[in-house]
């Protein structure tokens, strides 16, 4: 008898596993390299200590308060009936702990390979590249193969060793998504506070300021700011992307259970699931990840294998292009044999096809040599208002087709769910005239192709800071002006691979949104099955809706004026040891790194923590006081809103960055004009950098956050909110 559900779990730990073996053989390779004996090997020391510095005091607070969650968690489920409070706490932990292993995983590979790389740029931009890129897939392939393993992990124990049933299981081990989730932000919340404080200080003293160069050895802030990009853009995107694809998978399984019982299967008798083809509708997502794991090796190899050229860029994409390609074809192979279905091959492919699409209109908006950022670099010529007025338009009009192209593929998507459900004869449902649960299926397959990308996205991601801190160790190094020019190169491309990537986070995350809204919609209608669940003319649905709005942009506000405040204080320890220590400017003694890097470690850490509460504590209190239907238009609205704002917030800074560095290769000494605009670029650049390094980036967390919550205490919400206990109100 062929155990089908078993089958997927085995191939999708192949796929972990391969991930983990190859993340290990690149490493292999780049140990082999050498860190330097000199006064770069020095810096690369200095950095890694900041980061692992931070990141144990980071540790310590998730831990503590995980722990306060878990024990919440297991007493606040204790009495309902399906949930097991231990079961769901525990898989909470293991969330929280595996996120936090992904989030070491991206820092400590990303400082072990940075100064690699400024040594490998002394052999040309293709070895530099190479290098890079490996340190950057290294990350990618160990974030994707743990967090397969951790689930396929978590749903053995709970079905086969514990023997729950498919409901039992999925209440249960949605706490892992809620743990990764609550770990990313935090991770993002802390590494953005601290990078973009150090980094706004170190520019506003040191370019505008004293005139000294990006990444100059006399800036008493550069350690901090070095060590910010690993907190924050290797850290920090490793937990987000990792909490992403805990939340893509466990919400398509959910919504798969609902197509298996359509399709004739029973979630309540674990004997009806051996030898029973249908039951590949819930597990067939971990065979994707598997192949996707296959593709990015595919990728990877493409791209270090290439002999010739010298844009970085091209290559990169070039590598992205072929890995989805080759996921595109397997994806829609595999759904056509599991559905036999035209119209659900097209919503999966909808995603992977949509990926690419959304990349190239991220690079359009923020292309370094792009028509946007050239426009903003023109700007900088009369000064700072015209720069940052033309950058927060064009961020504002880069909302329009992302959130388009996601509107018209849900659409799509559904659409053709509808289709399947027709010709597979399903129940109409929710007071619709056709099946609106295979509708949402649809919308699931486009997401899973959407997400099915991220081993290449985040080998990519990892490039950026890795380039960017290597150029830093250049500069600080005083290395051949041929190399440092050279690595500069590679930070340009790096910076617009941070762009793609935060982009797709915050897109993906979006789209992740919707289809985690949807699994709670279903859960819901099992409580509510005749009556509409989100009624527009419903004043509780408006109450939910306003709620949302209002806190993303609370949450946004507590992060920029966290930023602010740091950077105050950064900006003032600056200018002390400039002015106290007159030596510093004349490189006749050294800066205290250690207390600007002290400075943003204690600032992020203290203020992280109120905007994280008010993630945790928003959806609890609105399910728990208003009911599950306020906090179903509250999760709507509130991933509505932060999916907006985290597009424009992302695309502005990145914009404002990308003008810096183009104003940059303008300038010339004997024009005092291009010195002057560039140092206006650089005020727009500081105003960008916690927009897209801070809150834009840590709004796909605070999507993904807030509707893995709803799923997680929604039977509270169902059993215990005060409208259900007193009135019967749902």
């Amino acid at each position: 008898m062929m155990d089908y559900a078993v089958l997927f779990l085995i191939i999708g730990t192949i796929g972990g596993v391969i991930s983990i073996l190859f993340a290990f053989y690149l490493w292999s390779q780049i140990k082999k390299l050498s860190t330097g004996t000199g006064k770069e090997n020095e810096i690369y020391n200095y950095i890694r200590q900041g980061a692992k510095a931070y990141l144990k005091r980071e540790f310590k607070t998730i831990l503590l308060i995980a722990a306060i969650l878990a024990v919440v968690i297991w007493l606040a489920f204790y009495f309902v009936a399906e949930a097991d409070g231990l079961w769901i706490a525990f898989s909470y932990v293991i969330g929280t702990v595996t996120s936090l292993a992904a989030s070491f995983i991206g820092m400590d590979l990303a400082t072990r390979t940075n100064v690699r790389v400024s040594l490998a740029a002394k052999r040309g931009l293709l070895p530099a590249m190479r290098t890079a890129f490996k340190g950057g897939t290294i990350m990618g392939m160990l974030v994707f193969g743990v967090n397969i393993i951790q689930i396929v992990s978590v749903f053995a124990l709970f079905q086969y060793v514990l023997g729950m049933n498919y409901n039992q299981v999925m209440i249960n081990i949605i706490g892992c998504a809620f743990g990764s989730s609550f770990t990313s932000v935090i991770a993002q919340l802390g590494g953005g506070i601290y990078t973009k404080g150090a980094d706004i200080g170190a520019d506003i003293v040191g370019k505008i300021e004293a005139g000294i160069p990006e990444d100059d050895h006399r800036n008493p802030a550069v350690i901090a700011d070095a060590v910010g990009d690993n907190v924050g853009d290797c850290a920090g995107r490793s937990a987000d992307l990792y909490e992403t694809l805990t939340s893509e998978i466990l919400s398509s399984m959910i919504l798969g259970i609902a197509i298996f019982g359509l399709l004739g299967g029973n979630p309540l008798n674990p004997g009806a699931w051996v030898n029973n083809p249908i039951v590949m509708v819930i597990f067939f997502p971990f065979v994707i990840r598997c192949i996707a794991a296959i593709s990015t090796i595919i990728g990877y190899f493409f791209v270090i294998k290439t002999k010739k050229g010298d844009d970085a860029w091209k290559i990169l994409n070039r590598g992205l292009y072929l890995s989805s390609g080759i996921i595109a074809v397997a994806y829609v192979m595999l759904v056509g044999f599991i559905f036999n279905s035209i119209p659900l091959m097209i919503a999966a492919v909808l995603g992977v096809v949509a990926n690419l699409f959304l990349g190239k209109i991220v690079e359009h908006y923020t292309g370094f040599r792009s028509k946007s950022v050239g426009d903003i670099s023109q700007a900088s010529e009369t000064g700072a208002a015209t720069n940052i007025i033309t950058g927060l338009a064009n961020g504002l009009r880069s909302v329009f087709i992302p959130l388009a192209t996601i509107a018209i593929l849900v659409l799509g998507a559904y659409g053709c769910g509808i289709v399947y459900g027709m010709q597979m004869g399903f129940p109409n449902d929710f007071g619709a005239q056709f099946s609106v649960t295979a509708g949402i299926y649809g919308i699931v397959l486009m997401a899973i192709g959407m997400t099915s990308g991220t081993g290449i996205i985040l080998s990519m991601d990892g490039f950026g800071p890795i380039s960017d801190n290597a150029g830093g160790i250049a500069e600080m190094a005083n290395m051949d002006t041929e190399v440092r020019d050279m690595i500069d190169r590679l930070d340009a491309t790096g910076n617009s691979t941070k762009s793609l990537t935060k982009g797709f986070s915050i897109i993906s995350g979006t789209t992740i949104g919707f289809v985690t809204i949807f699994a709670y919609l279903v859960l819901l209608s099992t409580v509510l099955p005749t009556a509409p669940i989100i009624n527009l003319g419903d004043p509780r649905v408006a109450v939910g809706g306003i709620l949302g709005v209002i806190t993303v942009f609370m949450f946004v506000s507590l992060l920029m004026r966290a930023v602010g405040k740091t950077a105050f204080v950064m900006i003032e320890e600056v200018r002390h040891q400039f002015k106290t220590r007159p030596g510093i400017l004349e490189d006749k003694e050294l800066p205290d790194y250690g207390r600007c890097v002290d400075i943003s470690t204690v600032s992020a850490l203290k203020n992280m923590v109120f905007p994280s509460l008010l993630i945790i504590s928003m959806p609890i209190l609105v399910g728990l006081l208003l009911g599950p239907i306020t906090l179903g238009a509250y999760l709507i609205v509130g991933t509505f809103t932060a999916g907006a704002f985290g597009i424009f917030m992302n695309i502005a800074g990145a914009s404002w960055d990308n003008a810096k560095k183009f104003r940059k290769t303008l300038r010339d000494k004997s024009k005092p004009e291009t010195i002057a605009a560039y140092n206006v670029a650089v005020i727009g650049d500081t105003v960008g950098d916690p927009c897209k390094d801070t809150a834009g980036s840590s709004l796909g967390s605070f999507v993904t956050t807030i509707n893995n919550m709803g799923l997680t205490f929604f039977p509270l919400f169902v059993n215990f909110a005060l409208t259900v206990v007193l009135w019967n109100i749902y």
